[in-house]
């Protein structure tokens, strides 16, 4: 397994081809144990290319704490079991169509290292927990996208001629306009509507009547369920034998299923790269203007949520002198 990882971050470091890429997802998908070992390996190559940004006139030897390890946090989610760790690995979007005809399928891909925000082509929003992969494939009738591992936050376009599907082991969330958070489990698949509404079940783009009402009634033999917003659903990833159970989230649930959404962790990131991270989030725009700042290595986590205590440590750990003026921060080395 070691050497199978080895090979594919080689082949993801030169390029993945179209072919390899489809390879590389469905062995992934095959073995969690599989992206952990992926992950494991790409750390270590990670820690090693910072050392590739060192240079003689930065110090006279590169710092001792360059490559050192992050102790592992453990976040408490039993539930996520080892598919959090599943696929470390970030790739340029791999994009193309398959002709020109009112019939072209648009074709793309992505895998996330960290928290990643994406916006696809109709204007619906990805977000990406770490280790998650999606395939995306838009037709003009419908706009599929496959969670292959890890979990994602969907803030869906509204287009009642393309309803949105997003298939993950099986299950299939069916949404119009809406927004819905997606996680894979070991053996199970765990939908949250935080807007809106979706259905959930199997099959449900060939039974439901896409072109005119994508909720309308299914036939009488397949089995789905309506979740609104605040509602949430487990649904096992075998065959589906009953409707899926909905039940009501409350706040404790749903801070507790959304938080990977506040947290950022970064291991061995360029500075550039972090603050890149927070702008996506925030109306406030953090300018890092020193370059040499920008190629500086961060191993940290910190709340998305709470910029100025990201600013604050920058400044206490870094060196850095942080300038407010009106809806931008400046970044500069401290003199």
């Amino acid at each position: 397994m070691d050497l199978e990882a080895a090979e594919w971050l080689i082949k993801r470091d030169r390029g993945f081809s179209p072919r390899e890429q489809d390879e590389f997802f469905a062995w992934l998908a095959g073995d969690p144990r599989r992206g952990e070992r992926f992950a494991e390996h790409g750390r270590t190559w990670k820690r090693l290319d910072v050392l590739v940004q060192w240079r003689p006139e930065h110090s006279d030897s590169p710092s001792q704490d360059l490559l050192q390890s992050r102790p592992r946090r453990w976040n408490g989610f039993g539930w996520f079991g080892g598919i959090a760790a599943a696929l470390v690995v970030s790739f340029a979007a791999w994009q193309y169509w398959s002709g020109e005809s009112e019939d072209a399928v648009e074709i793309q891909s992505f895998a996330a290292e960290n928290y990643e925000r994406h916006r696809l082509a109709d204007g619906t929003y990805v977000e990406t927990n770490g280790g998650a992969a999606v395939k995306v494939e838009y037709s003009p009738g419908i706009r599929r996208v496959e969670l292959v591992s890890s979990e994602a936050h969907f803030e869906v376009a509204k287009d009642p001629s393309r309803p949105f599907v997003v298939a993950a082991r099986g299950v299939e969330v069916l949404a119009v306009g809406t927004a819905f958070n997606v996680r894979i489990g070991d053996d199970e698949v765990e939908v949250l509507v935080t807007e809106g509404e979706v259905r959930v079940g199997s099959e449900l783009v060939s039974t439901a009547n896409l072109q005119d009402n994508p909720f309308d009634e299914a036939s009488e033999s397949h089995l789905f369920s309506d979740l609104k917003a605040g509602q949430m659903s487990v649904v096992s990833t075998g065959p589906l034998t009953e409707k899926p159970q909905v039940t009501d989230a409350d706040i404790s649930a749903v801070k507790r299923i959304m938080s990977w959404r506040q947290s950022l962790d970064f291991d061995a990131v360029p500075l550039g790269e972090v603050v890149a991270a927070f702008n996506e989030r925030h109306s406030v725009e953090i300018v890092v203007e020193d370059p040499k700042l920008r190629i500086a290595p961060i191993v940290a986590s910190f709340r998305s949520d709470d910029l100025e205590q990201f600013v604050r440590l920058l400044e206490f750990s870094m060196g850095i002198e942080a300038v407010w003026e009106g809806e931008r921060i400046y970044l500069r080395q401290s003199e």
